[in-house]
């Protein structure tokens, strides 16, 4: 995420769209244990995996179509096999 808020915004945009991100990651956990327990009451365990994997699946939906390649043109691109191959012989790693 912090890789395509770089590659998307100028710093002060960058800088105000951080600082949002931030108050929703702080609020997260109180509005999860809120909407949690009241699907919990209301739907019991399987409420809250239904919630879940239904939520889940729309984000998987609205990235997959919204959001855009942030990558330069101009970058390098390698070949995750060829990565992954010179990883394994590097005796350092």
């Amino acid at each position: 995420m912090q890789t395509i808020l770089s590659d998307s915004c100028q710093l002060t945009a960058l800088a105000r769209v951080f600082s949002i991100i931030g108050v929703a990651i702080a609020l997260s956990p109180a509005f999860g244990l809120l909407s949690g327990g009241y699907l919990v009451s209301y739907y019991g365990h399987m409420g809250v995996f239904i919630a879940l994997s239904s939520f889940s699946i729309l984000l998987l939906v609205l990235t997959a179509i919204a959001l855009p390649q942030t990558r330069p043109e101009n970058t390098i691109g390698y070949i995750k096999l060829n990565l992954a191959v010179r990883m394994a012989r590097d005796s350092s790693f």
